[in-house]
């Protein structure tokens, strides 16, 4: 015999919010777990949906012409370095207008390095670059610019910087430390940034 009662109190319990966001991430491991957690604690209204990391990879490995890779923008990169470590970084222009950039980088500090009357503000300049340049100039390591990997794509900027920071934090990188700093902080300002529009006027004149 069904109680009447208890399957009315167990619909009475499912919830029914209309208003949840749901966001899609590339899925890393240890740090996902962490994001969502941390995502829950904070708010119901948001859900994180997690797609696999070698999705966008596979998708790329199928293009015949490498040109159509080099001619995409708005994406996540690695290149590998002869050492076993890599860098990792975004770009909004195509990729190999990027890859110029690095190469352009690399060639202008070992002239600096070769040149004795190279002033020591230049030579700092060319350093501060990126933390690629810098590997180079703390090691001489090779970086296979032809071996570049797209790791994601994404149209908006914010989700750039959010992609870059996992995509290092998930990797053996040369990046500086300094890169991921903010991705506990841009996770807070998402979920302030959305408990902030869910309150009323009078809320919002009271904080």
């Amino acid at each position: 015999m069904i109680n009447s009662n208890h399957n009315t109190q167990i619909m009475r319990q499912t919830p029914t919010n209309t208003n949840k966001k749901f966001c899609s991430m590339t899925y890393v491991p240890n740090i996902s777990e962490r994001i969502s957690k941390l995502i829950r604690s904070k708010t119901e209204d948001v859900q994180l949906a997690f797609k696999p990391q070698n999705k966008v990879k596979n998708f790329f490995t199928r293009l015949k012409d490498k040109k159509n890779k080099l001619d995409l923008k708005n994406l996540i990169y690695k290149i590998p370095c002869e050492c076993g470590c890599c860098y990792i970084g975004q770009t909004i222009q195509m990729l190999h207008k990027r890859l110029s950039q690095h190469k352009t980088d690399v060639n202008r500090l070992k002239k600096l390095l070769l040149d004795p009357k190279s002033a020591p503000g230049l030579l700092n300049e060319a350093i501060s670059k990126s933390a690629l340049v810098k590997h180079v100039s703390e090691t001489n390591h090779k970086f296979d610019f032809d071996a570049v990997e797209i790791l994601d794509v994404a149209n908006q900027r914010s989700q750039l910087n959010v992609l870059e920071m996992l995509h290092i934090k998930a990797n053996n990188t040369v990046n500086q430390r300094t890169d991921t700093l903010k991705l506990s902080q841009l996770y807070n300002g998402i979920i302030k940034i959305k408990n902030r529009k869910n309150k009323t006027p009078t809320q919002l004149q009271q904080t």
